[in-house]
């Protein structure tokens, strides 16, 4: 809760004209690596639980750079780790004499178009 704090602090010093620049330079790495890609930055703060909600513990947790103490200490998320930015539900629609068994979205995703672009699909990729 401390991490989420200090980026809501962050946030707040910003609104009130008084921006940390060098903060916000360091909003997100992305780094591909052997054993997985890895996400740090403060917004990796956002991203710290998996879709079954465990908390990817303070394995992640980085709190030096090189040889150099940071001074905003940061999460380090594995990217297969990051929860998915959205939630589902089935929907039966109904239309006259048919229905349909369809899935509503919400949150955050992508989607391409397959099938020489007349079908929309979701994607997370």
């Amino acid at each position: 809760m401390v991490k989420l704090k200090n980026v809501i602090d962050k946030f707040i010093d910003s609104a009130n004209g008084n921006p940390d620049t060098t903060w916000w330079n360091q909003i997100v790495d992305y780094k591909s690596q052997s054993g997985g890609s890895v996400l740090t930055g403060w917004l990796a703060t956002f991203c710290v639980f998996d879709n079954d909600g465990k908390y990817n513990d303070d394995r992640y947790i980085m709190s030096y750079k090189g040889n150099q103490k940071e001074d905003f200490p940061r999460p380090r998320v594995n990217i297969d780790t990051i929860a998915n930015g959205f939630v589902s539900c089935p929907v039966l629609l109904k239309d006259l004499n048919h229905e349909y068994d369809s899935t509503i979205y919400s949150g955050h995703f992508g989607s391409k178009l397959l099938d020489n672009n007349s079908k929309l699909i979701q994607s997370l990729d």
